[in-house]
């Protein structure tokens, strides 16, 4: 647990990085650097490599260091104070429903409608498709699940199929948690991403299946269909979550 908030708080100040440029329009960090020292000149000190950092490293943990930052005499400290100043929407990303849909802390029903409500997404345009689950042994059911796939914003579309993933965690349905959770990694396993998804890339894809890649189920459920979780997950974490897709539906079965 203590791994994964830490991994969460590296992606949170390299979005931060990420949106600093995007508001600013630097195109890295020196001018990035650049731009802050014809807006404020010597109050910045030398030049240091915070924003390099920032963005390779995902370091300071800028969340916590945020409420010191002005009053921390650092030189580096000084770079990141008057660049949030600058570009004061930045920190808005901090406040993104993803971080907690990332972290593995059990999530209760209630929280994650509130969380929904709170969620801005604007409209998710992309292609909607209806996956048709069949249990382990092949036999249709009536249980069927929709994903969507492409956004203009990727980080949108996977804060999306995380929404979905984490509702099916409530209600214990493993198979539809399992799908979400694929697509979720299907997002993040290209190798040309958006800048949305570049600070998460490969290494929150591992996080995904290392994190998300077991789920709780009830005590009432039988011990063989457990078994059968477990195989499915060994067998599809980390291929292809979609087969091979025939017109609006898709057939899923774990093997």
């Amino acid at each position: 647990m203590c791994r994964a908030q830490r991994a969460i708080q590296r992606w949170k100040t390299k979005a931060v990085f990420q949106a600093l440029l995007d508001e600013t329009g630097a195109s890295g960090p020196y001018d990035l650097e650049s731009k802050l020292i014809e807006a404020y000149g010597d109050a910045l000190g030398p030049r240091c490599s915070a924003f390099d950092r920032m963005k390779k490293l995902g370091q300071p943990d800028l969340e916590k260091k945020l409420p010191r930052l002005a009053r921390d005499p650092a030189n580096a400290s000084r770079w990141i104070y008057y660049a949030t100043l600058y570009a004061p929407e930045a920190l808005g990303v901090l406040r993104e429903i993803i971080w907690r849909l990332l972290d593995p802390t059990p999530i209760a029903h209630l929280e994650l409608l509130e969380l929904f409500a709170r969620w801005d997404s604007g409209p998710i345009v992309g292609r909607i498709i209806r996956v048709v689950l069949t249990d382990p042994h092949g036999f249709p059911d009536e249980d069927a699940a929709l994903v969507g796939i492409g956004a203009p914003k990727q980080r949108q579309g996977l804060t999306n199929a995380l929404f979905a993933m984490r509702f099916a965690e409530t209600r214990s349905n493993e198979r539809q948690y399992h799908l979400h959770l694929l697509s979720a990694m299907e997002r993040l396993a290209g190798k040309e991403l958006d800048p949305d998804l570049q600070l998460l890339g490969v290494e929150c894809c591992d996080y995904l299946a290392t994190c998300f890649g077991r789920i709780e189920v009830p005590q009432s459920v039988r011990r063989n269909q457990v078994i059968e979780l477990r195989l499915g997950l060994s067998a599809y974490l980390g291929a292809d979550p979609f087969g091979v897709i025939s017109g609006a539906e898709l057939e899923w079965c774990p093997r």
